[in-house]
């Protein structure tokens, strides 16, 4: 594995893990494989599908328009109505994007809108409202996310503050 691949799929996988998954050897193989195009998104949706295990969900009212009927399901293009299964699947596809878009998108002009567009790009195989402001509330793993009417006064005032500090970019290594 090439030092700067291997540099981009740790910090792929580093951000990942931070949302509370952990991700076995294998799924860490498929990353690469996805990112070297040996494999496509419909190859880790399938090799998704053949593994089971616990995986926090996302916390929701089950009378969402968002979700499934009775279910805390975020209503998903592969119909999956099970938490854990769905769980897996994003976090297998998820976790792949995220690797490819370090290196196929450029990280510039970052602000609110490319935040969007990142989002779009990791989870529109997923969810028909991929790169959207939320309209519903939403936690995991016991955090709550940001109220759905605060979201784009928040975003905005947020990247607004790392370009004036230069994202950070000073700090020291």
């Amino acid at each position: 594995m090439l030092h700067e691949t291997k540099k981009i799929l740790d910090s792929a996988i580093a951000s990942v893990e931070m949302e509370g998954y952990k991700l076995t050897e294998e799924d860490k193989k498929l990353c690469y494989d996805y990112v070297n195009d040996t494999i496509t998104k419909n190859q880790i949706h399938q090799n998704s599908s053949r593994k089971m295990c616990c995986i926090m969900s996302y916390s929701l009212e089950p009378l969402q328009d968002d979700c499934y009927e009775g279910t805390t399901v975020l209503i998903n293009k592969f119909g999956i109505k099970d938490d854990a299964k769905l769980d897996m699947v994003e976090r297998d596809i998820t976790s792949a994007l995220i690797a490819k878009a370090y290196i196929e998108i450029p990280f510039e002009d970052v602000d609110f809108d490319f935040y969007k567009n990142l989002h779009y790009y990791v989870f529109s195989d997923i969810y028909e409202w991929a790169g959207k402001i939320r309209n519903v509330d939403m936690s995991k793993k016991g955090t709550r996310f940001c109220p759905p009417e605060k979201i784009e006064t928040s975003g905005r005032a947020i990247f607004e503050y790392l370009s004036k500090k230069s994202y950070f970019t000073a700090l020291a290594d």
